[in-house]
């Protein structure tokens, strides 16, 4: 017994399951897009964001350095409370697409050629400082995959 383009139903499923659970993946969907924004950047000046809104996309935030919160306080995330922050603001505003741009400076290969001349202490501090970053957008990540939603983890080649 075929159904539709030839395909088969699964072992099991009738038509009338198949087309409830099509539904319900249609309507989930659907949910996904209808709520929240549809971009956002971490550690990332406005620039996708920016392109976004020129496109009707429902844009959103750009969290970085070079950006403010409502207090006036920048994105600075090698702080806890900044960090707890932007969390929430994920959580509550529910992009469809996060895009993660962390430090790349001591992940990079130029920085290879600098590591001999620092003392140990200092790459340590730099290397620690450097995960801190890299888990906090992992966590992000890991939210957005919890809920159905998408993350994009920008790092240039040789960055």
């Amino acid at each position: 017994m075929t159904q539709g383009r030839g395909e088969t139903p699964a072992k099991g499923l009738n038509g009338k399951h198949v087309m409830k659970l099509e539904k319900e993946m249609q309507l989930q969907m659907m949910k996904l897009v209808a709520e929240g924004i549809d971009v956002a950047e971490i550690y990332s000046p406005p620039r996708v964001v920016q392109k976004a809104r020129e496109m009707g996309l429902r844009a959103g935030w750009s969290l970085d350095l070079t950006t403010c919160d409502k207090d006036g306080k920048r994105w600075d995330f090698s702080k806890r409370e900044m960090r707890e922050r932007a969390q929430k603001k994920v959580e509550r505003d529910k992009p469809l697409l996060i895009i993660g741009s962390p430090p790349c400076t001591d992940w990079s290969t130029m920085m290879n050629i600098n590591w001999d001349k620092m003392a140990p202490e200092e790459r340590e501090r730099r290397m620690k400082e450097a995960r801190r970053h890299l888990r906090f957008c992992v966590k992000l990540y890991k939210h957005q995959s919890a809920t159905c939603r998408y993350y994009l983890h920008e790092h240039p080649i040789h960055a």
